[in-house]
Parts: structure tokens; sequence; C-alpha cells
């Protein structure tokens, strides 16, 4: 017997990243399977900086802006309730998938800012009636070694912030940690 897929990948994309540092986002658009749900999923980043790899339903999206009118900058930040992730890259990478799907563009006084553009709800009933290729959900273990949820769902199955995960990390990069000697000096040469 095969389970029938709970997600559908309807399109993969990459924008550029909003912020000033280079690099790209990679996003995957998917449906559930009743056809009922839009998801965005950041997939990976080019460059360094973590993210959340949950779900994020295109619904919560458009509660975090429903105070925002047309024509009206607003930062990213404003994106931060549509993550359980606490990662502060999570707002700024949506944003960048949201301009390159042509629902946000930047701000005319501030590039890092945005304001809304597009049709949202024609953007939303064209995406769910796409076709897309069943998709299952990575299972990923968290450096806890717990299995993380990373559906978006609020069942209480997700586990704390650690559906984040970081590309490109240089394992060589040398961290500095102020020491103390004896008498309680701090140290801060770096090692």
């Amino acid at each position: 017997m095969t389970n029938a897929p709970a997600y559908f990948s309807i399109k993969t994309g990459q924008a550029t990243k909003v912020s000033a540092r280079e690099g790209v986002i990679s996003y995957r658009i998917l449906t559930d399977a009743d056809r009922a749900t839009v998801f965005i999923k950041l997939d990976a980043n080019e460059s360094a900086g973590y993210h959340s790899l949950e779900l994020v339903p295109f619904t919560t999206i458009k509660d975090a802006l429903k105070s925002v009118k047309q024509n009206q900058p607003f930062p990213s930040k404003m994106m931060k309730s549509c993550f359980k992730s606490k990662s502060s890259n999570n707002s700024a990478f949506l944003c960048a998938v949201l301009r390159q799907e042509n629902l946000l563009s930047a701000a005319i006084d501030s590039a890092h800012q945005s304001q809304l553009t597009g049709d949202w709800d024609v953007w939303q009933s064209s995406n769910l009636a796409m076709k897309g290729e069943p998709y299952e959900l990575p299972v990923i273990e968290s450096r806890h070694a717990k299995m993380v949820n990373i559906s978006g769902a609020d069942d209480g199955s997700a586990i704390g912030d650690d559906s984040k995960r970081k590309l490109n990390r240089k394992p060589d990069r040398k961290h500095h940690h102020p020491t103390t000697d004896e008498a309680g000096h701090v140290n801060t040469a770096q090692s």
C-alpha cells in the first residue's frame, strides 16, 4: 500500500538577497495534497547565514502584512511572525522570495525595505491549480539528536529552533573567545 503524498512541489526558484550582502536563496513553492494551502520553503542559502527549513503557509504571510497598505514601505522584520524558528535571516530571505515571485518590490526610498505589488490572490489560486510533483519533507536530525518537524504544523510537533541550518560554513574559521588569567583579567588577544 502506497501512502498518498502530503505535499506537492509546484515550483523551485532562486532569489537574490534583499541585503547588501551578495548571495542567492533557493526556495520551493508547495501545496498540500488537498490543494487548500500554498507554502513557501527556504531550501538553501548559497552564502553565509542560518535560515529555517520550515514550511510557511502563504495565508500566514498575508496575515503578517494585512496592516500594510499598497506602496507603503515596510521592513522585512514584519515577517518574523511567519516563522517558529528565530533565525534573524528568515524574514529578509522570505522577502527576497516574495520579490522574486513579483509579490513585493524594493521600496522607492530604501532598497532594504519592501512594498506590496502584484495580485496576491491570483498568485495563490494559480499555484493551487498547478499539478506539481509529490514531495516528501526531509527529516532533519537536530544537533540534540531529536527529529525535527519542518512542516510548520502547529500541533506541538516542532522542536525548538533546531530546524535551522547554515550552509557553506568555513570549518577553518577562527572564533575569538576572550579568556581570563589567574588574576581574573580578561585576555582579548586572539589565539
